[in-house]
């Protein structure tokens, strides 16, 4: 009897077995199922960022041959253009000093034009009580 009750206990435990291997597999399908959902959605984010980034370094790269094609043609501007920059600064330094001095040529100007404006005014005749009073202090401050 012990070999029946062991051949039976035999069986239930691979029927124990197939049951928890049952379970198991339907737990990981759904994880898996979970996972997949956003891991898709991780994943095209990625993708995305990932494409986003490769145009962004393209256009960097564009912008920077541009940068370069920009700068040679101003050193190039330059160069041609030296001795008339130079010109155009000294000339520049001459208008400059120029307005100065007409500046303080206007102001000169409104200045006589601001007296002339005014009415003329008349002459204060001094006071004879003014020079009595000086006469009387030189006296005082002789002793």
């Amino acid at each position: 009897m012990a070999i029946v009750l062991g051949i039976v206990a035999f069986f239930l435990a691979l029927g124990a077995l197939w049951l928890a291997n049952d379970a198991m597999k339907k737990v990981e399908s759904k994880n898996d199922d979970f996972v997949r959902a956003y891991i898709s959605e991780i994943k095209g984010s990625v993708e995305d960022s990932i494409s986003a980034a490769e145009e962004n370094t393209k256009t960097a790269l564009a912008l920077k041959e541009r940068l370069k094609a920009l700068e040679k043609d101003a050193t190039d501007m330059k160069n041609a253009s030296g001795d008339k920059a130079v010109e155009l600064d000294n000339e520049i330094k001459i208008l400059r000093s120029d307005i100065g001095t007409l500046g303080s040529e206007v102001a000169k100007f409104n200045k006589k034009l601001s007296k002339l404006a005014e009415p003329p005014q008349p002459k204060k005749e001094k006071a004879p009580a003014a020079e009595e009073k000086a006469p009387a202090a030189k006296k005082q401050s002789k002793p």
